[in-house]
């Protein structure tokens, strides 16, 4: 999932940027995890009420958790940093419900959930 080209009354290309390769770096170590991520990526991708740019946004935050989750815990970002995040990304799905209520089942593990190591 590096680019996508979404057809219908959203015409462009979302770039999901290195997404693909955090989630197999976090299927490593929680399978749970990086399905759920996945499936809320291609979710965002596949959604109809959110137009481009705020796809794109949605994705780019993303690739932002997804980067932070496939790193050792010892070079994470902040908690702070992660919730705002976090927030940012909870508020960019709120225009969909489907996609807000997956992010709500997501989001409390991905603080707990780093790469050991």
């Amino acid at each position: 999932m590096n680019n996508v080209t979404v057809q219908g009354d959203n015409h462009g290309v979302i770039n999901t940027g290195d997404i693909s390769g955090h989630l197999s770096i976090i299927n490593n170590h929680n399978q749970e995890l990086a399905l759920a991520l996945h499936q809320l990526g291609q979710a965002i991708v596949d959604s109809h009420e959110l137009d481009r740019v705020q796809k794109q946004d949605a994705i780019d935050l993303l690739n932002e958790v997804t980067h932070d989750v496939s790193k050792p815990t010892a070079q994470r970002r902040s908690r702070v940093s992660m919730k705002a995040i976090g927030t940012a990304l909870g508020q960019a799905l709120s225009h969909a419900a489907n996609l807000a209520k997956l992010w709500s089942v997501i989001e409390p593990h991905i603080h707990n959930s780093g790469v050991s190591g």
